[in-house]
């Protein structure tokens, strides 16, 4: 039987689809409501890649982290469009509409927005200047 689109996915649906959308990626832990997907994100075919970790937990919002290498800054200056923790920033959980529900799916919305955000990332690492668009992130944002 197939899924209604509308409907929310498992959490092992989500962990399915990013095993499928990135091959070599691996799952370190998972329960039946939450897990922890580390996988290469490669931003453009001139690029590097980058081990990332998406943390998604049923009920909030996923966490994304680049591994490696190492994000560096431009002229010591912090780095943009993260949370503490240098979580990324890849949409504004207060939007509306949402940007982000749990209805959509973490291959098709936040492993791309990773791949964005990444190029922006490294625009910025050459000239200082974000591309996105950017919000105060000072205060945490966790729960649906």
């Amino acid at each position: 039987m197939a899924r209604n689109q509308l409907s929310i996915p498992t959490v092992k649906e989500q962990l399915q689809r990013l095993l499928l959308a990135e091959p070599l990626s691996g799952t370190p832990f998972r329960t039946s409501d939450e897990f922890l997907w580390r996988g290469g994100v490669k931003p453009s075919p001139v690029n590097g890649s980058y081990l990332v970790q998406i943390y998604y937990q049923r009920g909030r919002f996923p966490e994304t982290n680049v591994l490696s290498p190492k994000l560096k800054r431009y002229e010591d200056r912090p780095l943009p469009h993260v949370y503490p923790g240098e979580r990324l920033c890849l949409f504004y959980p207060k939007a509306t509409p949402p940007e982000w529900t749990p209805a959509m799916w973490l291959s098709e919305t936040v492993l791309p927005w990773t791949a964005l955000w990444l190029i922006y990332y490294e625009h910025w690492l050459v000239n200082g200047v974000w591309l996105g668009d950017e919000i105060d992130h000072t205060k945490e944002e966790t729960s649906l």
